[in-house]
């Protein structure tokens, strides 16, 4: 004999069916979103590794190790007949040794240029390192300064071994606006002419 269940219990035996499967079911679906709990030393290190990183690159970057951190400025210069010399003081002010193989001031707008001092040479943090360089030509009568760079290019082998070019602006020591180009010129014009 089978015994007639109320349809009252049917119902709720149904509900209470669909409520387990649903609680599976999303039981299911959160396990897919939200992974299993991890030890505390792998979530530390999840969450230290990129700050380890970033810390890592600032570092490489301050201390010249990719691209030496260079400054320029203005020693001396003194003309000689038609050609003049000028003097720069290049500074590494990194963290690492350089070495300085070329430097080209060609953008001044002068003659040919000529860089007596010998290179290349190894450039110790925080020291500096002068560089002579021969202008074979300058115009006194050439007043366009607008043409001219206040950069010098300075080829460097970094601390990995590569080779890089940086453009380094001169500082002039009286602070010309006019730039290097056209305060060595003045000079040298003013002592040709007097």
């Amino acid at each position: 004999m089978q015994r007639d269940v109320p349809l009252v219990d049917r119902r709720e035996g149904l509900r209470a069916q669909l409520a387990v499967a649903a609680t599976s079911t999303d039981d299911e679906l959160i396990d897919l979103l939200v992974p299993p709990p991890r030890p505390c030393w792998q979530t530390a290190l999840i969450v230290l590794a990129p700050a380890v990183a970033l810390t890592g690159i600032v570092l490489l970057s301050e201390s010249g190790a990719f691209a030496p951190r260079l400054d320029a400025d203005l020693a001396q210069w003194g003309p000689n007949k038609h050609a003049f010399t000028v003097v720069f003081r290049v500074h590494n002010n990194g963290w690492t040794s350089t070495q300085v193989r070329a430097v080209d001031a060609s953008k001044s707008m002068f003659g040919a240029t000529h860089v007596l001092t010998p290179l290349p040479q190894t450039l110790a943090p925080h020291k500096t390192l002068e560089v002579t360089v021969r202008f074979d030509s300058f115009n006194c009568e050439d007043d366009s300064t607008n043409d001219r760079s206040d950069e010098i290019r300075v080829r460097v082998k970094n601390t990995l071994g590569f080779t890089i070019t940086r453009w380094v602006k001169i500082v002039t020591p009286g602070g010309e606006q006019d730039g290097w180009p056209a305060e060595t010129t003045a000079h040298a014009c003013a002592a040709k002419n007097g």
